[in-house]
């Protein structure tokens, strides 16, 4: 088989598994892919609960230098769009149309009813004043349906305490959608919608901020990203090896094998798992600049091509060896990316293999050369200048924000943003456990009732929990029995009750509250229960009720958030203490208790397979002195890019820790080339050229991938780049070919 022929069956191959991988790839931005299994219940809240909180669904929207009327007027718009339940600030009107039908029928039970005339005179007192102030019929019949206003009550306890929609110059308006946050697809086009239409209200430069918000624009960023850091390094390699070789031919040969790769390693993917992380996709890509060297050393080899694929053999096998060590990385996002390496690096190792008979060497006659002395002082001196910079600054960071693909900048605005509007805590929560459910809700009553006092000290702004919405089993009996006592008695002005004396001291008609009336009577006769189920089927309070109450194992967690905590955790903390089952967690320790075990996990197992590579040469190449000069050249390499990283970019992350990985695949190919003996002074000229080729082509592509506006891309391409510099610069001082050369 021709060689050109060999070519265009390997592009077909990657054409046809591209396809099947274009046809069944779905790709997500949970953070919770990268994280391991928990091992405590704050760290299981942490994962579990990662991008789900109460304000999921919550949109951020910033107007700078807007007026009141101009807000409102874009609120008004807002309002219109499909996907959107509310805007806020608005002014509430009373409509039985705007409570979810689940809250309404149970009303009921989500409410004490006064015990005495003067508690009830006070709630008519209220009512009286939202009849003058109704402008609609349907108003006035929720008042006559339901004094109470129980179910208003229950749902607003889920609102921000205190909102400020004003702040300066600018004003804000919180949009609550109906999309749900993990919805990529569905975020994207709202928030193409919201920003179409604020640009049509005449705020083209509004500011939006929220989970939905950062999954589209992570999206769109990756996708754009990915499409133009692609051309440009396809662009650039393109013309580095055009540079080098004079030949298209030869560059679409170079790339064959490498498309081959990735093909197959999204195909893999992609059969495998029903959704794949897009950092995996985009970090993926950046593992070929391992492959890409293996077609370049063949064809930068004029002679002696079998003894560069014998060589090529060693680096495989040693790199499959340390990404095979990602399957066992602990979680999802890691063990992608492992399978990735794996096949993608397999499959353009042995497509070069599959080019290598349709290749000829070309003699020479060239005298041959004695053997590759090899250097140990280059390596021993860059890692003992390293080490101290390693050693005194911890260099790696266990903030589970280092693997957030957000910006700094945007993070820090959320988080002043939401500490204005008055939104829950981002950092602690109240976890309340209980055998079942019956016993977390019990549980969330008793924290409730604490919390209350504390928001009564100022020790606390507000609390959201799910206990307004669901009572436990045991409050709802507590209140059907009032109901039906307050039935007993009448519920109508015309007979001697508490409600009745007060109806009448307020001077409503007899007939008024009819309805309220009837409806007391069919619920005192027919008890129907609330529970978790009811919700859980409304769409409007679904999300109330998975983001405060979840099943683990054989026990029910209710989670209480917290507004306004700032420093009074330790009174809090102090409050609650007496409570059985209930716990006050600081979720940013939890985070980093999290990925400190998860980076002492994947650390430990990339050690081990270190050990297996570090064997393996030594069988392979047969010599102790040849293989501790590569370990070593590769761990100095290592120790400059983790100490670069520790330094300048405040601690490695996750995702460095990988990139780290791969800057020893790409050292230990130089190392192995550099170091091998070659028999003719030909094939040494040729390594040297091909060994820098391969070190300038991966430094470019990576230091092009260090310009991704993308922390964890960037992160990746600055590491990689700086150690596979250091890497090459070390191979080529610790070796020097003979003179004769």
């Amino acid at each position: 088989m021709t060689f050109a022929l060999r070519i265009a069956l390997l592009l077909l191959i990657a054409a046809v598994l591209a396809a099947v991988a274009a046809w069944r790839l779905n790709v997500t931005y949970d953070l919770a892919y990268f994280l391991p299994e928990p091992t405590t219940a704050a760290q299981r809240i942490l994962i579990e609960r990662l991008g789900q909180g109460p304000g999921a669904q919550i949109v951020y929207v910033v107007l700078p230098e807007a007026t009141a009327i101009e807000a409102d007027a874009a609120g008004q718009r807002l309002r219109e769009l499909r996907g959107v339940r509310r805007v806020y600030p608005q002014v509430e009107e009373l409509d039985l149309e705007t409570i979810p039908a689940v809250a309404w029928r149970h009303r009921f039970l989500l409410a004490d009813l006064p015990e005495d005339e003067a508690a009830w005179q006070e709630i008519l007192a209220a009512r009286l004043v939202d009849a003058g102030l109704a402008d609609t019929e349907a108003a006035l019949d929720l008042i006559a349906a339901d004094p109470l206003l129980a179910s208003l009550d229950a749902l607003s306890s889920f609102a921000t305490a205190a909102p400020n929609y004003e702040y300066e110059d600018e004003r804000y308006l919180l949009v609550q959608t109906t999309v749900p946050a993990f919805d990529v697809g569905g975020q994207t086009t709202l928030v193409e919608d919201l920003r179409a239409t604020l640009g049509d209200t005449g705020f083209a430069h509004a500011r939006l901020y929220g989970i939905g918000v950062y999954g589209a624009d992570l999206q769109a960023a990756v996708r754009r990203e990915a499409t133009v850091f692609s051309a440009l390094a396809s662009i650039a390699l393109a013309a580095l090896l055009y540079w080098r070789f004079r030949s298209a031919a030869v560059v679409v040969a170079i790339g064959a094998p490498m498309l081959a790769g990735a093909a197959a390693g999204l195909c893999s993917l992609a059969l495998i798992y029903n959704q794949v992380h897009g950092i995996v996709l985009a970090f993926g890509f950046t593992l070929l600049g391992v492959v890409v060297d293996y077609p370049l050393h063949l064809f930068s080899h004029r002679s002696g091509r079998s003894a560069v694929w014998r060589t090529l053999r060693i680096g495989v096998g040693s790199t499959l060896a340390a990404y095979g060590a990602f399957l066992l990385g602990g979680s999802a996002g890691i063990e992608q990316l492992g399978l990735f390496a794996i096949v993608g690096i397999g499959v353009a190792s042995l497509g070069t293999a599959w080019l290598v008979p349709g290749l000829a060497s070309k003699p020479s006659s060239a005298p041959p050369v004695a053997g590759t002395p090899l250097r140990h002082w280059p390596w021993v001196a860059v890692l003992l200048l390293a080490a101290p910079f390693v050693l005194v600054r911890a260099p790696f960071s266990d903030n589970l924000a280092a693997l957030t693909p957000l910006p700094k900048a945007t993070l820090a605005a959320d988080a002043e943003l939401r500490r204005r509007m008055g939104s829950s805590d981002m950092a602690h929560v109240i976890i309340v456990r209980g055998a079942d459910l019956e016993a977390a809700l019990v549980g969330t009553e008793r924290v409730a009732e604490h919390l209350d006092v504390a928001v009564e000290a100022a020790d606390l702004v507000g609390y959201t929990s799910i206990a307004p919405l669901l009572p436990s089993q045991a409050r709802q009996r507590q209140r059907q029995q009032a109901l039906r006592q307050f039935a007993a008695t009448g519920a109508t002005q015309g007979e001697r009750s508490a409600f009745a004396e007060a109806s009448a001291a307020m001077a409503f008609s007899p007939t008024a509250f009819r309805p309220f009336h009837d409806a007391v009577l069919a619920a005192a006769a027919t008890p129907n229960w609330l529970t978790y189920e009811d919700l859980a089927a409304a769409p409007e309070l679904a999300p109330l009720a998975t983001a405060h109450l979840l099943e683990t194992g054989d026990a029910w967690v209710s989670l209480v958030f917290l507004q306004g905590l700032g420093t009074n955790v330790d009174l809090i903390t102090a409050r609650i203490a007496t409570l059985e089952g209930v716990e006050l967690v600081d979720l940013k320790d939890a985070s980093r208790a999290l990925m400190a075990t998860f980076r002492e996990r994947l650390l430990t197992v990339l050690g081990a397979a270190s050990m297996v590579i570090g064997v393996m040469l030594l069988l392979l190449t047969r010599s102790p002195r040849r293989t501790v000069w590569l370990l070593g050249t590769i761990v100095a390499a290592v120790a400059v890019s983790t100490s670069f990283g520790a330094w300048l970019r405040d601690g490695l992350s996750l995702f460095d820790i990988v990139a780290l990985a791969l800057v020893a695949g790409l050292g230990l190919d130089y190392g192995l080339f550099y170091s091998r003996a070659a028999s003719q002074s030909l094939e040494a000229a040729d390594t040297r050229r091909a060994v820098f080729i391969c070190a300038l082509s991966s430094t470019m592509v990576f230091g092009i991938l260090a310009f991704s506006t993308t922390p964890a891309l960037h992160g990746i391409g600055a590491t990689v780049a700086v150690g596979v510099a250091a890497a090459y610069v070390l191979a080529r001082l610790g070796c020097y070919s003979n003179p004769a050369s």
